[in-house]
């Protein structure tokens, strides 16, 4: 065994210690917004009357967008009188094709526990607007245009106080308590209702808007890596040396176990030193530290931007970093199958002389080109975790903000850890696949030929897979 394998396995079993210690039953209850770390939820419930017209607006602030406001959290009456200022300009009403204007009746803001000990925001704001008495068949409409490029849950519903909506394009009670429960069967495909339209005949009964007990922002109890996160989190402020060891030991497992999802890179990893597994490991190695150093970076800088405060948005940024990080992998495929076809023009020329010397030309698998490690590395850790993120914007939180750092360091490494094992183990399969093809000339071509075009086509696939994925989100 080499000596870069032995450290391999001492970096991953200690990870793995570290996991076991902070993850056992002693370690407290995890919280997480069930939506991800980077929604902004919004739900607006109208109340029509004859003449006038109620708004009950609601906005849920999952962790990264609350650490966005900064200090602005430290007043909440101030926080909530802005944002239901803005609410009411940005919530536009029309009564019978005439705009009206909404005033702020009350407001009000709370904090709950989140995710790595992060504050979540919860805004409610009651909105007024008064018009002309209702004739029959009179249209309400009712538009939320507030962050049309922010990510999360949008829901609308609709009731009438003395009027009967005839018609109505949104239900009247809310399927997420007013965003303090959502269902789980929506979770992945959330809500995105930013209109009603209401047609109005006056008369019915009376009615009231929906109320939801506590009023407080949904969190749901965190497993698996977003339970680890809140974990090595918790271990961020504490003092000592031997905890600040187990914590960034952790922060690799943590990585490590992130990158197991699906989507980080493995596949490409896997195809890319199948290519290249003259040197593979060195190859991973190079490719590991380039991730390291690209996830790294990326984290610090989204994290300077939503500690400062920044307009912009970590969803907005994400799906624009998914592209650059599929397009590198797809022209990187574009080279490598370039190459396999020089490749293959050459061996044609050399045997298409008849000659019979019985020696082979070896033509296998072009080495790996410093540009293109850097670029597969750069690709792999373009994106930042959001996990990560919260790592440092937890210890940010704390005062530790260099700890942080280092914990994203390490969270990076056990990222390229799991990729470089991946990687590794296909690139040995693949050597093994070409051994046994050896013992049969006939069949030996056919192999090389086949790993040559799969590698590199492989590669083209999922980095367009991943363009096409994240296009469609912007």
């Amino acid at each position: 065994m080499t000596s870069g394998r032995r450290w391999l396995l001492r970096v991953t079993g200690g990870a793995a210690v570290a996991l076991i210690l902070i993850g056992g039953p002693a370690a407290g209850a995890a919280s997480a917004h069930p939506l991800g770390n980077a929604t902004v939820n919004r739900y607006t419930g109208a109340l029509v009357a004859p003449d006038s017209i109620l708004l009950d607006h609601v906005v849920d602030f999952a962790e990264i967008p609350t650490a966005q406001l900064g200090s602005q959290i430290n007043d909440l009456v101030s926080l909530a009188e802005r944002q239901c200022g803005a609410a009411a300009r940005n919530v536009v009403v029309s009564v019978a094709g005439n705009p009206t204007a909404l005033r702020l009746l009350e407001s009000s803001a709370s904090l709950g526990d989140g995710q790595a000990g992060l504050p979540v925001l919860r805004i409610e704001c009651l909105l007024r607007g008064d018009f002309t008495p209702l004739t029959a068949g009179a249209v309400v409409t009712v538009t939320d245009q507030a962050a049309a490029d922010q990510l999360g849950w949008h829901e609308m519903t609709a009731r009438g106080n003395a009027v009967t909506l005839v018609d109505s394009d949104v239900p009247p009670d809310s399927a997420s308590t007013r965003l303090s429960s959502y269902p789980q069967d929506l979770l992945s495909s959330p809500l995105d209702q930013r209109s009603a339209r209401l047609v109005v005949q006056p008369g019915g009964p009376a009615g009231a808007l929906a109320t939801s007990a506590g009023g407080q922002s949904a969190t749901s109890s965190a497993t698996g890596v977003s339970g680890l996160t809140e974990r090595v989190a918790g271990m961020l402020d504490s003092p000592g040396t031997g905890v600040a060891v187990l914590a960034l030991a952790a922060a690799v497992g943590l990585g490590a176990a992130h990158a197991l999802a699906p989507g980080h890179g493995k596949t490409v990893m896997a195809f890319y030193l199948v290519d290249a597994r003259e040197r593979s490991w060195r190859t991973a190695a190079g490719i590991g530290l380039t991730v390291t150093a690209a996830h790294t970076a990326s984290v610090l800088a989204l994290g300077a931007l939503v500690t400062a405060g920044a307009a912009v948005t970590p969803a907005s940024i994400y799906p624009w970093l998914a592209v650059a990080s599929g397009a590198l992998i797809l022209l990187l495929g574009l080279a490598l199958l370039r190459n396999v076809l020089r490749g293959r023009t050459v061996a044609d020329q050399d045997h298409g002389h008849g000659h019979g010397h019985g020696h082979g030309h070896g033509h296998g698998p072009a080495t790996a080109s410093r540009a293109s490690v850097l670029t597969l590395g750069i690709a792999g850790g373009l994106v930042p975790s959001p996990s990560a993120l919260l790592l440092l914007l937890a210890a940010v939180a704390v005062g530790r903000p260099w700890f942080g750092a280092a914990a994203v360091l390490a969270f990076g490494a056990g990222m390229a850890i799991t990729l470089s094992v991946a990687g590794l183990l296909a690139s040995g399969l693949a050597s093994r696949l070409e051994m046994l093809s050896l013992r049969n000339s006939r069949w030996a071509r056919a192999v090389r030929m086949t790993l040559a075009y799969g590698t590199a086509g492989g590669v083209c696939l999922v980095g367009a897979g991943l363009v096409v994925r994240a296009a469609v989100t912007i």
